[in-house]
């Protein structure tokens, strides 16, 4: 998960995992720790604001119609947040087939 041992998930990390297969191995606590990543408030839950300021902190160039567009998919009750089993669903796929 984490592997260059700065504590930190850079985005050469967080786009290995979010690009990984699922598999058996794949962890409750592995993918809880990269939802804290987005979960700046420590909610349980993230916003879409909070999706943008990790885009941003990644050095993403996303526009605010593909975050929108990736928020929506990923916020599965349509309630605004994307929760923590949101999350693990969607990280895992067993939600819908393809990644973000």
């Amino acid at each position: 998960l984490e592997e260059n041992g700065d504590g930190t998930i850079d985005f050469e990390e967080f786009i290995k995992l979010a690009t990984a297969k699922p598999s058996n191995h794949d962890s409750r606590l592995e993918v809880s720790k990269i939802f804290k990543a987005f979960d700046y408030n420590r909610m349980g839950k993230f916003s879409v604001i909070e999706l943008k300021k990790v885009a941003q902190g990644l050095g993403e160039n996303v526009d605010d119609d593909e975050i929108e567009d990736m928020f929506e998919r990923a916020d599965l009750d349509d309630d605004g947040f994307v929760t923590g089993e949101d999350f693990y669903n969607i990280m895992t796929r067993r939600t819908f087939g393809a990644s973000w």
